[in-house]
């Protein structure tokens, strides 16, 4: 009998061991110790809004003036403080990069490097878990593998993208592109107030596939997509792979799929994602294995950073800046905590980085940067009294307390003599924001704290000379 059972391979061995593997398969682990901790104690620095858990009451949604780049801004209804946390928001659509492929879940982002299960089908995506892998195929990815099968050279990031918010709209809409156009019809034209659209709590498909609309998109700005050659390549490199698709899937019939509603469709994601896709970095830090000159072990860290390409919809309601006043970190491969990097005045405007070419680029690169992908002209104080650019951020070869404590030393060797939005104050700026990136990529909850004493009394000092100057002039 043993016999038999080595011949058909159910050995003692693997009999006792299935059930453990499959055990295994359906466990995430993570990557990181359960120590590294530190992106858990990221929360709100003021209450939540009962609406949108995710968001601090400290922001407030206004139109903006007729004509302008945005139709809605945030604004801040009270004085923030460097280091406020105002925004915690998850992406509403995500695909791992290429870095990531092997490391984190593509239906959860989960950090499972060492459980994570290919689709059978088409290979190319990865689940952590039997749970995750039924309900990606259940809302996108039974449309999504069909096309990645029948088109393996379907690489783009934007295409992909594209490609998931289509299945999961077609799915939500049960298989009927003709209800699917006429629900962008509809959405697209009215003025909604994008917080009525998106819903931060409802996290079913359908309701992500709506936060697509949250994006105020205007006539006049379409337009000025008319002739962008990225975005034309963009959908016609989806555009056969989707066609072929819906056909053979609709439930209404081939002939209700129309060729000009698609493009549509596809050109209105395509300038979302350009004006909106965010993505996002997790640190990975692993020993290296045995080395060759010694043959002993190495306590060298190789880093290797990876993350997603994402969509989040509350960042579009956010205005551009060379100099802005909010900072994006990540904390998980699918989320972005947005905090002040310098002090806020009420009724401020806020604003986050656009493209992050600010530190290596002149004036003129970044206006060029920001009309090819934005269509609009910057208009911030660092573009508009032309401050000298910033001195490349200091090489950083480890990530540790010493690197930090290099930082901080920095900042206090500058001096509050300068008022804010002068070039030193910028400087100040950049080191801060590099020590909350750093800070968050290594997950020491320590830090977290030595950032404090060492670096926000030092940015708290400029906000009250500002304060007093201020006072002085009126």
């Amino acid at each position: 009998m043993e016999e038999i059972k080595c011949l058909t391979g159910e050995t003692a061995w693997d009999t006792g061991l299935r059930k453990v593997l499959a055990d295994s398969l359906n466990r995430p682990i993570s990557i990181f110790p359960k120590i590294w901790n530190g992106s858990k104690g990221l929360t709100l620095s003021y209450p939540a809004l009962d609406s949108n858990p995710n968001m601090s009451n400290c922001l407030e949604l206004r139109k903006g003036p007729k004509g302008g780049p945005n139709a809605f801004n945030f604004f801040a209804t009270k004085r923030l403080k460097p280091g406020d946390v105002v925004l915690i928001e998850d992406a509403c659509f995500w695909k791992i990069s290429r870095q990531g492929l092997f490391e984190l879940c593509d239906y959860c982002g989960a950090d499972a490097a060492l459980a994570l299960m290919p689709c059978m089908e088409c290979g190319l995506v990865f689940y952590c878990s039997n749970a995750c892998h039924k309900a990606g195929v259940s809302e996108y990815h039974w449309f999504e593998c069909k096309v990645l099968r029948n088109h393996p050279l379907l690489t783009s990031t934007t295409s992909l993208l594209m490609l998931r918010i289509f299945a999961t709209g077609y799915t939500a809409y049960k298989k009927d592109f003709v209800a699917l156009y006429q629900h962008f019809l509809q959405m697209t034209k009215k003025n909604i107030n994008p917080l009525r659209v998106y819903n931060a709590t409802d996290r079913s498909a359908k309701a992500r596939y709506d936060s697509l609309f949250a994006v105020p998109l205007s006539t006049a700005l379409k337009k000025l997509y008319d002739n962008d050659k990225q975005i034309a390549e963009d959908v016609d490199q989806l555009f056969d792979c989707l066609m072929e698709t819906v056909q053979s899937t609709s439930r209404t019939g081939k002939s209700r799929c129309s060729r000009a509603e698609l493009s549509k469709l596809l050109k209105h994601y395509a300038i979302i994602l350009t004006r909106n896709m965010t993505i996002t970095h997790i640190k990975l830090e692993v020993p290296l294995g045995l080395n060759a000159a010694s043959g002993e072990g190495s306590d060298v860290l190789q880093g290797d950073r990876c993350g997603t390409h994402g969509f989040y919809p509350l960042l579009s309601l956010f205005s551009v800046s060379c100099n802005p006043n909010i900072t994006l970190i990540s904390t998980a491969s699918n989320r972005l905590v947005l905090v002040a990097t310098r002090p806020v005045a009420q009724d401020e405007r806020l604003t986050i980085l656009g493209y992050y070419t600010f530190h290596t680029t002149n004036r003129e690169q970044r206006q060029a940067a920001m009309q090819e992908h934005l269509k609009m002209v910057c208009e911030c104080d660092a573009c508009v009294y032309d401050y000298a650019m910033i001195n490349p951020l200091p090489e950083l070869t480890a990530c540790n307390e010493d690197d930090l404590k290099k930082l901080a030393g920095e900042l206090r060797s500058i001096g509050v003599t300068d008022p804010p939005y002068s070039c030193e104050f910028l400087w100040i700026q950049t080191l801060f924001q590099q020590m909350l990136t750093y800070r968050s990529s290594m997950r020491l909850s320590g830090m977290i704290g030595y950032v404090d004493t060492a670096c926000w009394k030092d940015i708290d000092l400029l906000a009250e000379l500002y304060d007093t100057e201020s006072r002085q002039e009126n």
